[in-house]
Parts: structure tokens; C-alpha cells; sequence
């Protein structure tokens, strides 16, 4: 895995960490909070514990949006493989190669004919 990769991933699970660890001192808070709290105190929390999943949310999307480049960079590299392979066996006529050699036959079957 190269280092800029696991830099992303590093960075990310830590991004993660922080706000898991937020979102428990959070819910500590809340334990904590007296039966007889005020609606600006529920409130408090409740924007608190928006903001950390907000937060959250924004960490999932950044990661879904990296493994699509990365998928998009694997089909772009598969592709050009194709059309390298596609090039390369064009390059070569079928009917000049003895039978053993055939491109469309496997090695095994081209020695039994």
C-alpha cells in the first residue's frame, strides 16, 4: 500500500475516532443531564450530537467519493490493458503461428491437435 494511501486512510479513521469519541462524550452528557433540564439544555445537546454526525457524514461521503476515483482509475487502467492485449494479438496473424501456438487455443489443447 503506498504511503499517501495509507496517509488517507490514517487520516481518516482518526478523523473518525474523533467524532465517535464526541459523539460519547455526548451521549456521557446526556446520562448526566437531570431529569429537570431545561429545553435550551436538551437543545444544547441536541445540536451538539447533530454536528458530530453531521461531521460524520461528511467523513463517509470524502471516502465514498475516493474509492469511486480509485474504481474509475481501476477501469481506466483495465481498459488500456484490453486495448494493449487487443493491439498486441493484432500484431500477430493467427494463420502465420503453427497450431501449438495459437492464440486461440490454450498451450495444452494446441499440442493435442
Amino acid at each position: 500500500m503506498s504511503a499517501r494511501r495509507l496517509g488517507h486512510r490514517t487520516e481518516f479513521l482518526a478523523s473518525l475516532d474523533d467524532v465517535l469519541q464526541d459523539t460519547a462524550a455526548i451521549r456521557r452528557r446526556a446520562e448526566r443531564l437531570p431529569a429537570d433540564a431545561t429545553r435550551g439544555d436538551r437543545l444544547a445537546l441536541a445540536a451538539d450530537l447533530a454536528a458530530a454526525l453531521a461531521r460524520m457524514a461528511d467523513l463517509y461521503e470524502e471516502a465514498a467519493e475516493r474509492l469511486q476515483a480509485i474504481r474509475a482509475r481501476k477501469r481506466t487502467y483495465a481498459a488500456y490493458l484490453r486495448a494493449a492485449a487487443l493491439r498486441r494479438s493484432a500484431a500477430v496473424e493467427p494463420s502465420a503461428l503453427p497450431p501449438a501456438q495459437s492464440p486461440a487455443l490454450p498451450p495444452a489443447m494446441g499440442d493435442r491437435i
